[in-house]
């Protein structure tokens, strides 16, 4: 039910909105479609809402709306003295919407400015302005990289806290996944934040949000920006948190878009070049360099909390052969669908690298259990020897290849406690294999 009422003191209609039926909201809705500049985005969210036949996906849409056009100046708040309404006005029609039982929403989400606001060129250069190619090693070690993003995005939006949330990164980040107790609130929003990068989710009043958490409730309020790349496969999400409600007001939210482009392109910028410096290219899996750099932090780890882990060595067997026979091309495709077996072979958590010629190594992650070495092992050259692939001979003929590998395993610190002790362990084993027979596999 829609109630029209002259209004003697400004220059328009007075709108009246129950929620007691689905049709105000869709009332609603059609009165809005009548700003004249108001975006396609906005106006096709609205006709899709008005075939909905859902009150709640009805109720949601016209909430989200109403804040986005607040945010954008389309909408205008205006005080109200009776509890549980709102009352809003059309800048550019002049109406006045009065809306009731229908509060502020716990949280709002916020659509980015249109894309003509670039911000100054203060804005833009606030972030790493004055970025140094001297400083590019940052780019390569995801904590001190998002640790410094964090610190320069906290001071420029004067919040008290700012934290960058991994949702879903490459393996090279994946030790910051595991680093992560959030707020269980906060980590949903942020995930929720991050399936549309470039939108904001603002919380008001983190008090009311999570009332009814008794162990985890939270006061303040709370800034949240997706974040993401669909070329380099990445989502994530930025929290800002200030101590008062109502802590981020709109100049301050432009502000945070604008500084969220940035982060982003930083953030795509290092998977790229990590992609660059820690890969081998031609089996996409890790390179030496970054292999061993793994390796150091993962005993430091796992002698500090007293766990353990493993290092497999595998070597393919008699690979020059498949030079010979087939051209290197050739030996570059048996390294290609090895590479590919092995990585289906091992943990999540595991490390996988190509480590030089025809030889690939495997960081087995802590925490690790004895007994899963010589299930691993096993699995490999099982996986392995069970490849088939066609290869064309040097003399123009297909034939169907097959490949055999040989393994051998150490474990840290049964073995060794020093990297280099534990690989002369696995090397050892890996040796005994190959002088047993090949196509075999050691790991006590």
């Amino acid at each position: 039910m829609v109630r029209r009422v002259e209004n003697s003191t400004i220059d328009g209609e007075v709108v009246s909105i129950l929620k007691r039926r689905q049709g105000n909201y869709s009332d609603l809705l059609r009165y809005l479609l009548d700003i004249p500049q108001l975006p396609d985005g906005e106006r096709d969210r609205i006709c899709q809402a008005l075939d909905m036949t859902e009150a709640a996906g009805l109720e949601s849409i016209t909430r989200d709306l109403i804040e986005s056009l607040i945010e954008r100046g389309q909408l205008k708040e205006l005080p109200t003295a009776t509890l549980g309404t709102r009352q809003l006005e059309d800048m550019w029609n002049h109406r006045i919407y009065h809306l009731s039982d229908f509060p502020p929403p716990l949280v709002r989400r916020i659509y980015p400015p249109p894309s003509e606001d670039r911000g100054t060129a203060k804005d833009r250069d606030a972030l790493w302005g004055g970025f140094s190619p001297d400083d590019i090693s940052i780019f390569l070690d995801p904590r001190e990289l998002i640790t410094r993003l964090e610190s320069d995005l906290k001071e420029l939006l004067g919040a008290t806290r700012c934290l960058f949330h991994p949702i879903q990164v490459p393996e090279e980040w994946t030790g910051i996944l595991r680093e992560q107790k959030p707020h269980p609130v906060i980590q949903e929003l942020a995930e929720e934040a991050s399936r549309r990068p470039g939108e904001m989710l603002y919380v008001p009043d983190l008090l009311r949000l999570t009332a009814g958490e008794e162990a985890d409730r939270a006061e303040g309020s709370l800034l949240i920006l997706g974040l993401g790349s669909r070329e380099r496969s990445w989502l994530g999400a930025v929290e800002w948190h200030a101590p008062q409600p109502g802590g981020f007001p709109p100049e301050v939210r432009a502000r945070a878009f604008r500084y969220g482009r940035v982060m982003q392109y930083r953030l795509t910028a290092s998977f790229r070049l990590q992609a660059l410096v820690f890969r081998d290219l031609l089996t996409g899996i890790y390179n030496r360099a970054y292999f061993e750099d793994q390796m150091e932090k993962e005993m430091h780890l796992a002698l500090r909390k007293n766990e353990v882990m493993g290092l497999c060595i595998i070597d393919i067997d008699d690979f020059k052969s498949y030079n010979t026979r087939f051209g290197y091309a050739g030996g570059d495709r048996v390294l290609q669908e090895v590479a590919l077996k092995l990585r289906a072979s091992l943990r999540a958590s595991d490390t996988l690298a190509r480590y030089g010629g025809d030889e690939f190594a495997a960081l087995l992650a802590a925490p690790f259990s004895p007994d899963e070495g010589p299930q691993i092992a096993a699995r490999i050259r099982e996986v392995v020897t069970g490849l088939r692939f066609p290869m064309v001979t040097m003399d123009g003929v297909t034939v169907e290849s097959s490949v055999s590998v040989s393994l051998g395993g150490a474990l840290c610190p049964r073995d060794a406690s020093s990297l280099e002790e534990l690989w002369k362990a696995a090397n050892r084993n890996l040796l005994n294999a190959k002088t047993a027979g090949k196509n075999r596999w050691i790991f006590p």
